[in-house]
């Protein structure tokens, strides 16, 4: 240990002491620019934008109005960063009107929502907690609801017509400290981001819907702790 004297400052030198970094700056552009920035789901600014975040990895999502949202992972160093991100514009419909996709839910008030389009008739919210598949399957087939009991796990090309970047959930789950909106049609709520369908990629593993991505993704059967919710499906039009 040294002691250094500067006027009537006395600096204190640790020998072999080493500053350890614990964040790194990220700068943000897009094209185009003004699109609005979250980081794990919390809202940082407009681009062009830097942001100081701790090292490691983070989930990135970019949205701005008339444009599809896009989402990507980033890796935050000790090193400067820097991230550009490019929107595509939803193309308008040339010579016509499509009825809105959202028209087509209807809540029907007994704990159900029925698709106009697809005919299918869905439990407006999830089960509201963690389940693994083989339990998600057990309770769609267990539930009775609305005078039915012919329900089952819906697969993942239902559950994603149910994804919607024009409704936010902003407090959908809490993720380590972090809340992470969702993405949902209404009148249907979640309080998880993940929801279970019934396809199956292999023997250990299956498809879940990412309403936080708008996008699929694979997960363990039985996974510990993993926040997965079930939504079941039936046919509308039958009794």
């Amino acid at each position: 240990m040294k002691h250094v004297t500067l006027g009537f400052v006395t600096l204190v030198l640790l020998s072999g002491f080493s500053f350890v970094q614990s964040t790194g700056s990220v700068d943000v552009t897009s094209k185009p620019s003004g699109v609005d920035i979250y980081v794990d789901g919390e809202h940082k600014g407009v681009t062009p934008l830097t942001l100081e975040l701790p090292i490691g990895a983070h989930l990135l999502r970019a949205e701005k109005e008339g444009f599809g949202a896009a989402t990507q992972s980033i890796t935050v160093k000790a090193e400067r960063t820097r991230v550009e991100i490019g929107l595509s514009k939803i193309p308008a419909k040339a010579g016509e009107r499509e009825e809105p996709r959202s028209s087509s839910f209807v809540d029907n008030g007994d704990g159900t929502a029925t698709d106009k389009q697809a005919g299918l008739m869905w439990t407006r919210t999830d089960n509201g907690g963690d389940i693994d598949w083989k339990q998600a399957n057990a309770y769609c087939e267990n539930l009775s609801l609305a005078g039915f009991e012919d329900w089952r796990l819906a697969t993942i090309e239902e559950l994603g017509a149910l994804f919607s970047e024009g409704r936010r959930i902003d407090d959908c789950m809490e993720l380590k400290g972090t809340i992470v909106p969702c993405y949902i049609h209404e009148p249907f709520t979640l309080s998880g981001i993940a929801v279970w369908s019934s396809n199956r990629l292999d023997a250990s593993s299956a498809w879940v819907f990412s309403f936080y991505l708008g996008d699929r993704a694979v997960s363990p059967l039985d996974r510990p702790g993993s926040i997965r919710r079930v939504l079941c499906v039936r046919p509308s039009g039958s009794r």
